[in-house]
């Protein structure tokens, strides 16, 4: 634990997913900064603890041109409690730091 006198911050450091601190005559503060997930092996920062297919589709293609041809396929691995598969349109998976997505799009025309 940091402590500082006066103005300073007191924190605790040793957790990475959130920034504890208290100011001098201030209340108790939590901040989560979020989890750092893999999509297409890039890092994302996502702050939910919930990630759905659709959010990781535009993740994975911000701009990309979706035609009424276009099928995606979403697969993970290191989710929570070390779960692994396949999203589906309306599905959504619990994450935890270093969750990894694969997201692959076809034209099935």
């Amino acid at each position: 634990m940091n402590q500082k006198i006066a103005d300073k911050e007191i924190g605790y450091q040793n957790d990475p997913n959130h920034r504890i601190g208290i100011r001098n005559g201030q209340k108790f503060q939590s901040f989560y900064r979020g989890l750092t997930i893999y999509v297409n092996a890039t890092p994302e920062q996502w702050k939910l603890k919930t990630i759905s297919f659709e959010e990781v589709v535009e993740l994975a293609f911000p701009k990309a041109p979706y035609g009424e041809n276009t099928e995606f396929q979403v697969l993970y691995s290191d989710a929570k409690g070390g779960k692994e598969g396949r999203l589906v349109v309306g599905e959504s998976v619990e994450i935890v730091k270093g969750t990894r997505f694969d997201v692959t799009a076809t034209d099935k025309s």
